[in-house]
């Protein structure tokens, strides 16, 4: 899921100068039968972690440090201009400029780009019957009018990788530079300074979210497959299979879960992903192969969860 906004300079700053990626976990991390399970609830925080910390990594490489420095050069230049030093702040803004123009240059199809981004995790402490009373709970709120409480709980009402990215907008902000440097040669500093300021605050924040449920129904399904292809299919321990069951079932309460959250808008692909699980847990229960079927539920998952995650 995407968003796009502007905000102002004082959150932008604020931003940036933050940790590159956090964690706001509202689940409990364990479950008092956790020793019981082939694959713990601990197992699946640690493959969300895991993927949290190479979306940050991915993100950091999407960076454009040429853009980044011409941000930083326009900080430069009001901090100048707040000292009274004009020439200072006419270089530091040519410098900018000069980055800008070769970047327009060299990407003119590029509207955004990135200066900086920040990876955190939001995951919902309800399980699946929790969820759906709180989603009813919200409904009935916003139906009968009482949007500002029904706010306060869709506050909480996620399980996602949240990536937000800063990004400067190649239509404006280079066009706005310029405006400001002409202000300053025409010994106008204080416009110049509060154009500036301005255009500092017409950076884009755009957001991202990957549903953790997706993720761990993934998860649950991999573990599922490779016990399945240790052995045959008639060969498979009654304990062996009793945990690929396990698995796929659990697997099933994510994709319910991400449902219930609203990601995917009760797409009708939940439907089929269900079908898939449910065809694969008759293909275990009576010895048959299953593995050309937990590939291409793996498959059709990967594109579900891409897909929803725009």
């Amino acid at each position: 899921m995407k968003a796009m906004r502007i905000l102002g300079i004082s959150y932008v700053l604020i931003f940036l100068s933050n940790v590159v990626f956090g964690n706001i976990l509202y689940a409990k991390d364990s479950d008092p039968n956790e020793t019981e399970m082939c694959v713990t609830p601990n197992d699946l925080k640690t493959n969300v972690q895991a993927q949290q910390k190479a979306k940050n990594e991915d993100e950091g490489k999407k960076v454009v440090q040429e853009a980044l420095n011409a941000y930083n050069e326009t900080l430069k230049a009001i901090d100048f201009l707040d000292h009274g030093q004009k020439d200072k702040a006419l270089d530091a803004l040519a410098q900018a400029v000069g980055k800008l123009d070769i970047l327009v240059a060299s990407f003119p199809q590029i509207a955004y780009f990135p200066i900086n981004s920040q990876v955190k995790t939001l995951n919902i402490a309800a399980d699946l019957d929790s969820i759906k009373r709180q989603r009813g709970q919200v409904e009935s709120l916003v139906k009968n009018g009482y949007l500002q409480q029904a706010r306060r709980i869709l506050d909480y009402f996620a399980s996602e990788i949240r990536i937000t990215s800063v990004n400067l907008p190649m239509a404006t902000y280079p066009v706005a530079i310029k405006a400001a440097a002409k202000l300053i040669e025409e010994n106008k500093l204080q416009e110049a300074k509060d154009s500036l300021a301005a255009t500092l605050s017409t950076v884009v924040i755009t957001e991202n979210s990957i549903p953790i449920p997706v993720i761990n129904s993934q998860f649950l399904i991999k573990q599922a497959s490779q016990i399945t292809g240790t052995t045959t299919p008639d060969k498979l321990s009654k304990d062996k299979k009793s945990q690929v069951l396990d698995l796929l079932n659990r697997a099933n309460k994510e994709l319910e879960i991400a449902e219930e959250l609203g990601y995917g808008k009760r797409d009708s692909e939940f439907a089929q992903l269900n079908k898939d699980i449910n065809e694969i847990e008759g293909k275990v229960t009576n010895n048959e192969e299953s593995l050309n079927f937990f590939d291409k539920l793996k498959v059709r998952l990967e594109n579900f969860k891409n897909r929803i995650s725009i």
